[in-house]
């Protein structure tokens, strides 16, 4: 049996992408991405990135981490 039920969420945090470098996928403008990192009650750990366009297109989704740098 699978257990779909969502975690609790004990720890949460948001943290900017400064060396994110990919661009909308409406209008081709730059885009800035921030991480969302939660620790779960369970001791788990799950992170997503989501991107806003930097023009008032309205876009914002899930982005995969396009950076210059690498990460530590």
């Amino acid at each position: 049996m699978i257990d779909w039920a969502p975690k609790p969420v004990t720890v949460s945090h948001l943290r900017e992408i400064l060396d994110y470098f990919g661009k909308c996928p409406s209008c081709g403008y730059p885009a800035r991405a921030a991480e969302l990192i939660m620790i779960h009650s369970d001791g788990s750990v799950s992170a997503t990135a989501t991107g806003t366009c930097e023009l008032p297109c309205g876009w914002s989704g899930p982005v995969a981490i396009t950076t210059m740098t690498a990460r530590m």
